[in-house]
Parts: structure tokens; sequence; C-alpha cells
């Protein structure tokens, strides 16, 4: 499906691009709910296109999608990316 539906995902990426700041809203919890099926498909479509995941990892503002792409660079990326995301990931939420 991700490859199939390549373009309407993308269109989901860029119709609902990040919100400027979080909110925990009905209406954001989808959107983050939807961005982040449109990225499993694609990357289980083209398991190597990681930026969009590695743009999301640094540009977050909380956890959840954090956490998405973080579980996105651990299942695709290679092993040096693994392990630079999840050393800076640990150093961030190390208590």
């Amino acid at each position: 499906m991700g490859e199939a539906m390549d373009s309407p995902w993308r269109q989901v990426l860029t119709s609902y691009a990040n919100a400027e700041q979080y909110r925990p809203g009905a209406y954001d919890i989808g959107v983050r709910a939807l961005r982040h099926l449109a990225l499993d498909f694609l990357l289980a479509a083209e398991p190597q296109a990681l930026a969009p995941a590695r743009d999301l990892y640094e540009s977050s503002d909380n956890l959840t999608d954090r956490l998405a792409a973080l579980r996105w660079i651990v299942c695709h990326g290679q092993p040096e990316e693994r392990a630079e995301v999840l050393d800076d990931f640990y150093g961030r939420w190390k208590a």
C-alpha cells in the first residue's frame, strides 16, 4: 500500500504539516496519528527514505512524535544512525 499510494501519503504529509506548537486536543492527536500512518506506509515501501523521520525526530516538541520517529529510525536506519538517535533520546529523557 505504501508504494501503490505513494502520492496520496505524501499529500497527507504536505497537507498536515507539523503544527508550530504541540497541542493535546483531539484534532491535533488525529493529525499526528494520520501523519504517523502515512510515514509507516511510505517507509514500508521505501525503508531507506528516512529523511522525513529524521526531520520529525529533530524538530519534534513532543514525546509522541519523537517516539514515532525514533521507532522508524531504529527499525530502518543504519547502525550508526540508530546509535546516534538512541544516545540522543537517552540523553534527553534519562531521569
